[in-house]
């Protein structure tokens, strides 16, 4: 049963194929049961199955300009349309400016004493030297949150760019596999019109 349902499946994948069949299959038996009107049953079917086919070539393009670029086939017709030169359209245009100064900086101010005896001097360097030891941590966690801060800005650039680049490969899927049996289908259909055409 299985092997039944796989096969069938892999027929339905060539749906295209079973869809000319049946055209074929229904144009021969018209010819068939009306051969006085053949002629016209030949150019009848050579007439829709064009019109058919280049309507479905255009539906897959269409849907491949809304996946790729956002826009519907009719759309940009109307807007190449509408940008039509000799039609005149009120021209509106609107001014905005911002203008902003700032200035950030730090400033370190030490005041100087004159230290008289060894002891001073001593309890002067040794302050000096926590004082440089304090603003040379502060510079370093400075330096650590600025590190960290970049890092970020990183990763979450490194996340949009690979969300963009699944949505990119996600829309080339869907335009060269999910609209190739229709195309298939609709140029077969012109092909078949053009072929049943001849015959009439």
């Amino acid at each position: 049963m299985k092997m039944i349902y796989r096969l069938v499946l892999w027929l339905w994948r060539a749906w295209p194929l079973f869809i000319l069949l049946a055209i074929l299959w229904l144009q021969a038996s018209l010819v068939e049961f009306y051969p006085q009107e053949s002629k016209l049953i030949h150019s009848s079917f050579s007439l829709v199955a064009q019109i058919v086919g280049g309507l479905l070539v255009l539906y897959t393009i269409d849907s491949n300009l809304g996946v790729l670029k956002d826009k519907k086939f009719f759309s940009l017709v109307s807007q190449y349309f509408e940008e039509f030169p000799l039609w005149r359209r009120p021209v509106v245009l609107s001014a905005n400016g911002v203008a902003a100064t700032a200035t950030v900086g730090k400033a370190k101010l030490r005041v100087k004493r004159n230290p008289n005896t060894v002891e001073e001097k001593l309890d002067y360097l040794q302050a000096q030297i926590d004082e440089v030891r304090r603003e040379f941590e502060s510079d370093l966690q400075e330096v650590e949150r600025k590190i960290d801060k970049t890092a970020e800005n990183m990763r979450n650039e490194i996340r949009a760019l690979k969300q963009r680049s699944n949505t990119i490969e996600n829309k080339i899927k869907q335009v060269s596999v999910g609209s190739l049996k229709v195309q298939v289908l609709g140029v077969s259909l012109m092909i078949y019109g053009s072929v049943s055409g001849y015959i009439a």
